[in-house]
C-alpha cells in the first residue's frame, strides 16, 4: 500500500512539474551512481501511528559539480 501510494504522489508532482515544462525521471529506489540532475526529489511516506504526524525533509547533495548548492 505505501509503494502504491508513493506512486500515485510522484506522477502526481511529475504532472504539475511537466505542465511548468520541467523534464522529468521518476527512477526507482535505487539510482544509478552516474546519474546526474539539477534537482533530485525523493519521496517517501515514512510509516507513522499518528495521523498528527507530517512534514518534509531536505537534504543537500553529496555531488555538487555546479557548485550551487549552499545557495537554494
Amino acid at each position: 500500500m505505501e509503494q502504491q501510494r508513493v506512486l500515485d504522489i510522484a506522477r502526481r508532482v511529475e504532472a504539475i512539474l511537466d505542465a511548468e515544462d520541467v523534464t522529468i525521471d521518476l527512477l526507482d529506489a535505487t539510482v544509478p551512481t552516474v546519474y546526474l540532475a539539477d534537482a533530485f526529489i525523493s519521496i517517501h511516506a515514512d510509516g507513522a501511528t499518528s495521523a498528527s504526524v507530517n512534514g518534509f525533509k531536505i537534504s543537500g547533495p553529496r555531488r555538487d559539480f555546479a557548485g550551487k548548492a549552499d545557495a537554494a
